[in-house]
């Protein structure tokens, strides 16, 4: 017992801290404390120099456990992972059709003359890159050619000096049929992986794709005439393209549409009027 009570006593000890001018030795300042209130001083900053660093690490733990569970989607990249699926599948889509033309020539189902005709063709195909973006050229065509689609009443149409022989683009079933007010085209089911062909000689002056038509081409035909084929899941012509009739242009999908079916989605326009495709061509 005597032994704390010394202790304490030496705690309660007063201590005197001075601090002068070493060049003079003037007091500049002086604390009178006792040793027990510099080790509680002390103690009580250790504890909260404690605390603050214990804070700091805890906070940059858990920035760096979100930083690491972030689920934040980056719409962009994700679009972009998007295409590039598409482009490999498309691609996976055409060799898969190539592989079973050659078999088909193997096995004697088609003949080889009429299979090589179309075979360059076929081997020159460029799948368009699906960046849904187009280019200025390409925005100022498109807008043309919607806007001298408009129509809203029964076209006057002026018949063309020529006589025009239009070749069928697809062989198939009509599964909507024209209607100049709500339906100005129409779509025909066809057989999977079937070629969509050019149904008159021309230039092509729009080949793209969107979510809601899938591959689109438009040509230009002499004499006013124009064609539009949609829905197609590989285009085989980029804009420029120059094709006679029957010239293949992209393969029957069901891109951009509800339909369960492979089918081309198909249009005919005479000097900015719509028409009725079967009055002019046989998809049978």
């Amino acid at each position: 017992m005597a032994w704390l009570k010394n202790r304490i006593e030496n705690l309660k000890e007063q201590l005197r801290i001075v601090v002068t001018n070493p060049d003079n030795f003037e007091v500049k300042w002086t604390i009178t404390s006792s040793k027990i209130q510099i080790y509680s001083f002390i103690f009580l900053v250790v504890i909260v120099v404690g605390i603050l660093f214990s804070l700091l690490i805890i906070k940059g733990s858990l920035s760096g456990y979100e930083a690491k569970n972030d689920v934040t989607i980056d719409r962009q990249k994700l679009m972009s992972q998007a295409q590039e699926i598409k482009k490999l599948s498309l691609k996976i889509d055409y060799q898969e059709l190539y592989i079973s033309n050659i078999k088909k020539v193997i096995n004697g189902e088609i003949i080889a003359d009429s299979f090589n005709s179309e075979i360059p063709e076929m081997q020159q195909v460029i799948v368009p890159k699906l960046d849904g973006k187009l280019t200025d050229n390409e925005k100022e065509i498109a807008k043309k050619v919607k806007d001298d689609m408009q129509t809203s009443s029964q076209p006057k149409i002026k018949k063309s000096k020529k006589l025009t022989y239009f070749s069928s683009p697809v062989k198939g079933e009509i599964i909507a049929t024209y209607d100049l007010a709500n339906h100005p085209f129409i779509e025909v089911k066809t057989a999977k992986d079937m070629t969509i062909k050019a149904c008159l000689a021309g230039t092509v002056i729009y080949s793209g794709y969107t979510s809601k038509d899938g591959y689109m081409l438009i040509i230009e035909h002499p004499n006013d005439y124009i064609s539009i084929y949609k829905h197609a899941k590989i285009a085989l012509k980029k804009i420029g393209a120059k094709v006679q009739t029957g010239d293949p242009i992209g393969i029957v999908g069901k891109n951009g549409s509800s339909s369960f079916e492979p089918h081309l989605w198909f249009e005919l326009w005479y000097n900015q009027n719509s028409l009725n495709p079967i009055d002019y061509i046989s998809f049978k």
